[in-house]
């Protein structure tokens, strides 16, 4: 979606529209309704979708409309969700794992928004980041884990098999450095 400013005259076209029909808002509604210098639909659909910026908008949403529908605020708001309830890393596979039947897919979210770009805007990277994880947590953690891995250990590797408990590789690695701790460990680094 564009930036804010380049939202804010849809927006308010969408809340003038609204405020002249009853019921939901649909597009066949607005175009039939909006004056000349609004934008037309299509010159809305061309920029975002159309719950999206209505929900930006503040207007109500057909839930018929969203049935299979994903917005940002409800991934975002799904995947705060799913992590209070996680001790770990909040990966796409977790989240789908531990996610209500009513929260949108990890993967429809990663299609439209991006897994990494919609943790951010969840505070997630943030916050898994600024934990602390001690040296002694970090070589147990990995030690434990290469029993389990076949081959060299790589952070993506030690990530699919660790346990909720451990810190995650990439805090690993950013907080004391992988390949470091993988020989802290007795483990030869690559």
């Amino acid at each position: 979606m564009k930036s804010d400013d380049d939202m804010d005259p849809i927006k308010q076209a969408l809340i003038e529209v609204d405020q002249r029909q009853r019921g939901h808002l649909s597009q066949t509604k607005y175009e039939n309704l909006r004056d000349d210098h609004h934008p037309s639909v299509s010159d809305i659909l061309y920029k975002c979708g159309w719950n999206d910026i209505k929900e930006e908008a503040g207007l109500h949403i057909d839930p018929r409309s969203t049935r299979n529908k994903v917005t940002k605020r409800n991934a975002i708001t799904a995947v705060k969700t799913v992590s209070q309830r996680m001790d770990c890393e909040m990966t796409l596979a977790k989240y789908d794992e531990h996610r209500d039947d009513n929260h949108p897919c990890g993967g429809r979210i990663a299609k439209k928004f991006g897994w990494s770009r919609t943790k951010e805007e969840a505070d997630l990277e943030r916050r898994e980041y600024q934990s602390e994880i001690s040296r002694e947590t970090a070589i147990r953690a990995i030690q434990t884990v290469s029993q389990r891995v076949e081959g060299n250990l790589t952070i993506a590797s030690y990530n699919e098999h660790r346990d909720e408990h451990h810190p995650s590789g990439h805090g690993i690695s950013s907080k004391l450095g992988w390949n470091s701790m993988k020989e802290a460990a007795g483990l030869t680094p690559r």
